[in-house]
């Protein structure tokens, strides 16, 4: 068919999706008379039984195509992966300097006066409830067990205002009061739930761990104890905390191969944006805080069991314990990534390949509690 492969049939081709006339000269590419009576009377010589066909199976490839990327994003549940029964979170909004705050919280059915507070912090780009999903509900069925409250915050513009002076985005740029919006909450859950202003922990990922960092530094009258994760604490030259010279006890989870915040230490950068600066070696960042807390000896050293050999991670952890002195825990992910431990969920495949590896030897959850227990008074 030596018409139907000529330059003006191609052209023909354009103007039926155009939906223009035919170029002249289309019968000298070998076209039918029927086939120019359909272009003139606006219906294509595209569109027969067989183009029809094609055209569907096109769409059947392109469903499957969307199906497969939505499957790529979703994450792997291992386990129940669900809230407990009665895990009705409430969202609540605040003014805090003459701005509206909002959190998610889960206090179980009888909570009685005196319960700690848990606070999840989301990291960059991140949400209350999706940070709740992230941790498999975690938080929620250990609380609903001891007796706690967790809370999910939202930051501004799904961001903190951490202790990372050069950070870009708007928490920083703005200086938005982020402490205050902590302690405005803590005030909330004492009057509203009779909760234990000294038993608040913290714990987040990546910039809500480092939130976790800056709470940690500048309000230790505020939390307990903090549990950050995916997050090396910020060099000097760009730490634009005010410190307090006062050390709570810290565990800190970190994954060696971390593609985000490095674990050797140095430039932490997001899809390019490298604005966050340097941050300290994971190993430097857990010696900070035993100095600040007053250990001069070397961490006992503990080897997790391999629990799931086909996760690509083993865990151990470097440990600095003294009566007088706050707790220092350091979480060593070797082979994971940034992302945060948990036996409940597996990240999305896509997430995988942006993120690295998620441990399934521990569970996040279990170990913050664990640690946060251990610092009561």
């Amino acid at each position: 068919m030596r018409g139907f492969e000529c330059d003006k049939y191609k052209q023909a081709r354009l103007a039926m999706f155009r939906r223009t006339p035919p170029p002249t000269g289309y019968a000298a590419c070998g076209a039918t008379a029927v086939q120019i009576s359909c272009y003139a009377n606006g219906e294509y010589p595209m569109n027969t039984p067989k183009t029809r066909r094609l055209g569907f199976v096109r769409l059947i490839v392109f469903a499957l195509l969307v199906a497969v990327a939505w499957y790529a994003f979703q994450p792997r549940r291992i386990d129940d992966g669900q809230p407990p029964w009665h895990a009705a979170v409430e969202q609540r909004t605040i003014e805090v300097a003459g701005m509206s705050r909002e959190f998610l919280y889960y206090a179980p059915p009888g909570l009685a006066r005196g319960a700690p507070i848990v606070f999840v912090l989301h990291g960059s780009m991140g949400s209350a409830a999706g940070m709740r999903e992230a941790t498999a509900f975690g938080f929620e069925r250990i609380a609903a067990g001891e007796g706690a409250i967790v809370v999910y915050p939202q930051g501004i513009e799904k961001h903190w205002n951490d202790c990372r002076g050069t950070a870009d985005y708007a928490a920083n740029t703005r200086n938005i009061d982020d402490p205050a919006f902590f302690e405005a909450m803590i005030g909330w859950f004492a009057r509203e739930l009779g909760a234990d202003r000294s038993r608040v922990l913290v714990t987040g990922l990546s910039n809500g761990g480092h939130m976790a960092y800056r709470l940690g530094l500048e309000r230790p009258d505020l939390v307990l104890a903090i549990a950050p994760m995916a997050a090396g604490l910020p060099v000097a030259a760009t730490r634009d905390c005010r410190e307090s010279g006062k050390a709570v006890a810290t565990a800190i989870f970190n994954g060696t191969e971390d593609p985000v915040n490095p674990f050797a230490g140095g430039l932490v950068s997001i899809l390019g944006n490298s604005s966050r600066g340097e941050v300290l070696s994971s190993q430097e960042t857990a010696r900070f805080w035993a100095r600040l807390a007053g250990h001069d000896g070397e961490p006992k050293i503990e080897d997790l069991p391999d629990r799931d050999p086909d996760d690509g991670t083993r865990v151990r952890i470097e440990r600095w314990q003294a009566p007088g002195h706050a707790e220092i825990a350091h979480y060593m992910i070797e082979g994971g990534g940034h992302t945060l431990p948990s036996r409940g969920t597996r990240p999305s495949l896509a997430t995988s390949v942006l993120t690295g590896r998620t441990s399934q030897d521990i569970d996040a959850a279990h170990e913050a509690w664990a640690f946060f227990e251990r610092q009561w008074p």
